[in-house]
């Protein structure tokens, strides 16, 4: 399954982090985690959206 724009924004943030043991994730997080904020909105206000037509928003295959 080939990764949606978000999911590939997501990783190449987790892939730019150095590798260094007790990294603040925030700053690599902060943007999916505003994401989810926005669909769970339009899940709340705006069914017919577009972007909840995708069976798979919001989620990264690993």
């Amino acid at each position: 399954m080939a990764q949606n724009a978000e999911a590939q924004a997501f990783l190449r943030r987790l892939g730019e982090l150095p590798d260094i043991s007790g990294l603040d994730l925030g700053p690599a997080i902060t943007p999916s985690l505003q994401d989810e904020a926005d669909l769970r909105h339009l899940f709340a206000t705006d069914r017919d959206n577009a972007r909840l037509k995708d069976p798979y928003v919001g989620l990264v295959d690993v």
